[in-house]
């Protein structure tokens, strides 16, 4: 039979088959697609090929809208050996993964089809999507970033990175990405309702409740049973001390909708103001049987199980969260709250300390994408990179004790290699080689180690390596370690101003000055 028969009998099913996917008819869909991939003894002819390579994609897109993971894969599957080098096939897959949760796969996959056509800009968008659920803000602003400098037309995008900006408290920014998304939403159909809602989050932060108003009720008024539009205003009330008006609006709410993770939201807010534990209590029963899987159900579930006194429930919950999330991944709204709860949770100090170690790694990694990135200095990237890793870890303190090695710009280059290792050492639980330490550095362990036991045992759990060459000699000790010297100071006053920078920033320590040497000595240095 005449090729061309097989290419226009292709070419049709996949048409028809694509128009009934765009209306929701799946079944309609799914047979036409599949009548499409029928026809793979003739691959052979050129575009009878790329229509079964389409027509996997688009059945592989229908089985993935009805949740039928294993199918959509195999499609998609499918669809990659067809063609290795098209992104669309690795996108789609890693949108698949994305909508199951499984953000590590999806980011391999999205980092495949960049890896092929680094301007294909739904990859970005869907990458930082995921660093987004992560709560990794920096990586998600990259790539929605890199995805509008390639699209500028994308409205998408631009409400994507709005979300981070709200999350990083810089609201004009965000509302300036809204209104740029807005105005790139009117010249489609796309609704712009979320950017809307998006724009009242911004103005309730920003405790401009006038605005916050407007926006929300112009959104009620064009649907009336716009559950979030009811949630948010009870919001904006509850934060201006107008309970009966906030409690009327969540009462409303929880009548609208039908979803049990919503309906927990609200039910949280409103018990600010009923102070009503049985609701709590039945929704923590309930919740307790859901595989609760994003972060802000997870959060929810927590506060749930903290607001009803079970404690030993709280710590179980908040450890699962921080296995797979940071706090960054919550809503501005939700941080809060999660870390009042973390920070009074029944005394618990492990859980503290996990909490704090966490919140401490979103700010480094944004510390070190601006360093990485923006800083040419070398003094003022030392100075960035000490403070990250003052923050991160008990041996920064050795390295703030030595800052005049910012005056020698030899050995600053090497103390700013030596700092910046460290600090991803500390970072990643995947490094195993040895740092290889100045001996000024070495030096300064082992004084410190001999005058502070603690400071010993945390710094040998931190870097275990350290503990091989600074054991045989931790055993003697002195009364004072010299730490600072002329070189840094210069001017009696300077070791006077030292002095009073030491004693604020480490309440217990004993100083004493040498003001003819120029030199501090230090003792009982708590880290």
């Amino acid at each position: 039979m005449n090729p061309l028969v097989w290419i226009e009998l292709t070419s049709h099913d996949l048409n028809r088959g694509k128009q009934y996917y765009q209306k929701r008819d799946y079944s309609r869909a799914i047979e036409y697609f599949s009548e499409v991939i029928s026809f793979s003894q003739y691959k052979d002819i050129l575009m009878v090929y790329k229509n079964i390579r389409q027509a996997y994609l688009g059945r592989g897109k229908v089985y993935r809208a009805k949740k039928l993971w294993q199918l959509a894969y195999e499609d998609f599957v499918n669809a990659i050996h067809l063609n290795p080098h098209d992104p669309i096939a690795y996108t789609e897959t890693a949108y698949l993964y994305y909508q199951q949760r499984k953000l590590d796969s999806a980011i391999d996959y999205f980092n495949d089809a960049i890896s092929l056509d680094p301007e294909f800009t739904r990859a970005l968008h869907g990458l930082g999507m995921c660093y987004l659920k992560k709560g990794d803000w920096e990586l998600a602003l990259k790539n929605f970033t890199q995805g509008i400098k390639y699209q500028p037309q994308e409205g998408l995008a631009y409400s994507s990175r709005a979300v981070i900006y709200l999350h990083k408290k810089q609201f004009d920014a965000a509302l300036e990405d809204l209104d740029t998304a807005i105005k790139q939403c009117s010249l489609s159909t796309y609704p712009h309702h979320i950017e809307q809602r998006r724009r009242a989050v911004a103005f309730i932060l920003k405790k401009d409740f006038l605005k916050a108003h407007e926006e929300l009720n112009q959104l009620i008024q064009k649907n009336p049973r716009y559950v979030s539009g009811f949630l948010l205003r009870g919001i904006a009330y509850l934060h201006q001390g107008d309970h009966a008006k906030a409690s009327q609006d969540f009462q409303t709410a929880k009548q609208l909708t039908t979803n049990l993770i919503i309906y927990t939201k609200i039910a949280l807010y409103h018990y600010k103001i009923t102070r009503d534990i049985k609701e709590l209590k039945k929704l923590a029963k309930t919740l307790a049987l859901q595989p609760l899987k994003s972060a802000e159900e997870i959060c929810l579930k927590s506060l749930l199980a903290f607001y009803c006194d079970e404690k030993d429930q709280v710590k179980k919950i908040v450890r699962n969260f921080f296995k797979r999330y940071l706090p960054g991944a919550l809503s501005p709204f939700w941080q809060e709250d999660f870390i009042a709860m973390l920070l009074t949770v029944s005394g618990d100090q492990d859980l503290q300390e996990e909490f704090q170690k966490n919140k401490c790694i979103v700010q480094l990694k944004d510390q070190m994408m601006t360093i990485i990135n923006g800083v040419e200095n070398q003094a003022i990237k030392y100075n960035a990179l000490l403070q990250a890793l003052c923050q991160a870890t008990v041996l920064g303190n050795i390295f703030y004790t030595q800052r005049n090695y910012l005056h020698r710009p030899s050995l600053q280059r090497g103390r700013l290699k030596e700092v910046a290792t460290l600090l991803e050492y500390a970072l990643s639980s995947e490094t195993t080689s040895a740092i290889a330490l100045s001996p000024k550095t070495k030096q300064a362990i082992i004084l410190q180690m001999r005058e502070n036991p603690n400071f010993y045992k945390n710094v040998t759990l931190q870097f275990p390596f350290i503990a091989e060459w600074v054991a045989p000699v931790v055993k003697t000790m002195h009364d004072f370690t010299p730490v600072l010297g002329r070189g840094f100071f210069g001017r009696p006053h300077s070791i006077a101003n030292e002095m009073t920078k030491l004693s604020v920033l480490y309440p217990s320590i004993q100083t004493q000055a040498d003001e003819e040497e120029g030199n501090i000595y230090i003792s009982n240095l708590q880290l």
